[in-house]
């Protein structure tokens, strides 16, 4: 199992092959089962991805991650992304400027909420069938956005 929070560039035409990457994407929570206790925030991009190994992103220890609510944090400018939990920072991107490859997030972007089964990260040691069923429970999202 491998639940995730993100948000994904809506842009179609930076898309290549279906991945996220070129239009942008922000894991706010990602959390392997395979894994227990350990979530990942990342930035990807065209230059700065998984797939060539330049993702950009921090690891923390939640020992109950799978028990209890917590708040994961994306502060998102027009300079820098911040991503946290529980309020507390956990790392920050600058803006790249000029240079699409490395900042494409200057478009809109969706919240995307999922839990995965299998999958070329989260499948890489099976799937354990005393998982199922799986629920993934989410109490709030909020989006704020500055006055204009």
């Amino acid at each position: 199992m491998w639940a995730r929070y993100l948000a994904g560039g809506v842009d179609a035409a930076e898309r290549s092959e279906g991945r996220l990457a070129g239009a942008g994407e922000i894991d706010i929570m990602e959390h392997v089962g395979f894994d227990p206790g350990v979530v990942h925030q990342t930035i990807h991009t065209t230059a700065n991805n998984h797939v060539i190994g330049t993702q950009i992103g921090k690891q923390i220890t939640i020992p109950d991650v799978c028990t209890a609510m917590h708040r994961y944090q994306l502060w998102w400018t027009k300079d820098a992304i911040e991503m946290g939990v529980d309020d507390k920072k956990i790392f920050r991107l600058d803006r790249v400027p000029n240079d699409r490859a490395r900042w494409p997030f200057d478009k809109p972007m969706n919240i995307i909420l999922n839990v995965a089964v299998g999958g070329g990260w989260g499948g890489q040691k099976g799937i354990d069938p005393a998982a199922f069923p799986a629920v993934m429970e989410v109490d709030y999202v909020r989006v704020y956005q500055p006055a204009r």
